[in-house]
């Protein structure tokens, strides 16, 4: 399984626009807007994907680093975490809560930003809001 996911494409387009880059890892690829991130691990309520997203702009004081996704799930409901870095012991936080969409093949989770998520997006965007829907993939 794959988690294909623009993370919030109008923040892709902010760090574009202030001269910054987006670069991934070899395993990630960037297809149009959508990060995609291949499976590290699925369980019944855990599903781990590796790679990261580094987006930087302003001359580097604004830097963002999204790694190692992990969904957390109880039901229909969960919880998207990342690390903040490149090395495993870096910070994780909840990026963002998610709730599945019923219905869709392939399965799609909409997303609203947590209180950590949106700092971590340099508090462009505030807690609570809608960020971009994902999908899960072969």
């Amino acid at each position: 399984m794959k988690l294909r996911w623009p993370i919030k494409e109008s923040f892709q387009g902010y760090v574009r626009g202030a001269a910054g880059t987006i670069e991934v890892s070899d395993d990630v690829t960037h297809e149009g807007v959508d990060f995609v991130f291949p499976e590290a691990e699925i369980t019944d309520t855990t599903w781990s994907f590796s790679g990261h997203v580094d987006m930087n702009a302003h001359g580097g004081f604004l830097a963002v680093i999204i790694a190692d996704p992990i969904i957390t799930w109880e039901g229909d409901n969960g919880v998207i975490s990342v690390r903040t870095g490149h090395d495993a012991d870096d910070l994780r936080l909840d990026l963002a809560e998610i709730t599945r969409v019923a219905g869709t093949d392939p399965l799609q989770a909409t997303a609203k930003l947590t209180f950590d998520g949106s700092r971590l997006l340099g508090d462009v965007y505030r807690p609570g809001q809608d960020i971009d829907s994902m999908q899960f993939t072969d």
